[in-house]
């Protein structure tokens, strides 16, 4: 609308000019807003058609699919925590545990250390792998250091196979065996010495000396699974439980320790 302007000589016309423009930002602001009520009219079905459509296409799950999608999640995310729990462990057993492992076992009986010796030591008829072995080949004579000889077997443990071979023999009195397995790359040296007990009969001491170097990815978890679970030391109770009932007697056990970092001595 024209606003209405007190007259001033020499005003008249600017006065005029802006009653002018008010008028036409008015007849702007009516068509604009004419215009948009005629496009919400229009448009206003055509939105709604489109949402319903859409809620058609897309129901709200139910409460049985809410149930199946929280089951589903939960697997995904136990999937992840266990997936970063087997990298922790693998990365710790890679990088932080030590690579040697030590276990000794000594057991007593009353028969004299030849006898014991004769009965369970000389054939090598014992398995260094103990439960874990399938099938364990005949003892053998192979070259040995030196041009001598000496007995060697296999143990296969279905996943792989141990090697195991004499390297020092003393009859009557001591027995060193070395093993190498042919997938991770880890050795294990045993030696079994028998001793005069004072009160008589033989002492029975079973040592035995994991070394797990770096080569596979095997090597992390066979580190963790040989510090949780104190593998060292079970071979070493096994087969000094063997020898006693080799002999004919239950044994006596006397004493075992098993250690991650520290063992018996060089083996």
């Amino acid at each position: 609308r024209r606003a209405w302007v007190p007259y001033r000589r020499g005003a008249g016309r600017a006065a005029w000019a802006d009653g002018q423009a008010c008028d036409a930002y008015s007849s702007v602001v009516r068509a604009a807003g004419l215009e948009g009520l005629c496009l919400a009219a229009v448009a206003a079905p055509a939105l709604s058609w489109r949402r319903r459509r859409r809620r058609e296409a897309h129901p709200p799950p139910s409460s049985a699919s809410k149930s199946g999608m929280d089951v589903v999640a939960f697997v995904v995310l136990a999937l992840k925590v266990a997936a970063a729990a087997i990298a922790a462990g693998w990365a710790a057993g890679r990088w932080l545990l030590p690579h040697r492992y030590f276990g000794a076992a000594t057991t007593r009986v009353d028969a004299a250390p030849s006898v014991v010796y004769e009965r369970a030591l000389a054939d090598c008829r014992f398995t260094v792998t103990g439960p874990q072995c399938k099938e364990r080949s005949e003892t053998m004579e192979v070259a040995g250091a030196e041009g001598t000889r000496t007995k060697s077997w296999t143990e296969d443990m279905g996943h792989s196979v141990v090697t195991a071979v004499v390297v020092m023999e003393d009859a009557g009195r001591a027995l060193k065996v070395r093993c190498k397995d042919s997938v991770v790359p880890m050795t294990a040296v045993f030696q079994f010495r028998l001793e005069k007990a004072a009160e008589g009969g033989t002492t029975i001491h079973v040592d035995q000396a994991i070394t797990v170097n770096n080569g596979t990815w095997h090597v992390g978890f066979f580190r963790v699974l040989l510090f949780l679970t104190n593998g060292a030391q079970s071979a070493p109770r096994q087969l000094a439980a063997w020898i006693a009932n080799e002999v004919g007697e239950g044994g006596k056990p006397v004493a075992s320790s098993a250690t991650p970092t520290a063992g018996p001595g060089p083996l």
